[in-house]
């Protein structure tokens, strides 16, 4: 409830399909739609990482955010240490905007925060993703 009075926009739960098992949470925030964009970041549990479903949560609510929203672009801030997610965003499509020199301590260690931003332009690539040809805005 707190993180909502804060910043956040909408906020899933990640399951999975055929169980229902809740495996993360994916969420918006600093939502402008004056200037049509918001931020969203996604957390999945460590057995469920590298297996598909972040990419496949992100992309639908990607597909969300634009479609009901009509937002020009969504943002993803990464740790530069997550390598992963840096080659999925970089795969995906999403352009670098902008690098935050050492702004992440970790372990005793600085690291960059990495900008991306994905457009609304991409919203055909990622209906083909999501296996919506023909469907959606």
């Amino acid at each position: 409830k707190e993180d909502f009075e804060r910043d956040r926009h909408e906020q899933f739960i990640v399951e999975l399909r055929r169980t229902g098992e809740p495996i993360g949470t994916i969420y918006s925030y600093n939502f402008l739609p004056t200037d049509g964009y918001a931020f969203v970041t996604t957390f999945l549990g460590e057995n469920f990482c590298g297996r598909g479903y972040g990419a496949e949560a992100f992309a639908l609510f990607l597909y969300h955010l634009f479609t009901t929203y009509g937002l020009y672009k969504v943002y993803a801030d990464i740790y530069s240490y997550n390598d992963d997610s840096l080659k999925a965003m970089q795969g995906a499509g999403f352009s670098e905007e902008g690098r935050f020199k050492g702004q992440r301590l970790f372990d005793g260690v600085r690291h960059d925060v990495v900008r991306y931003a994905i457009f609304r332009d991409n919203l055909p690539k990622i209906r083909l993703f999501l296996g919506l040809c023909g469907f959606g805005a």
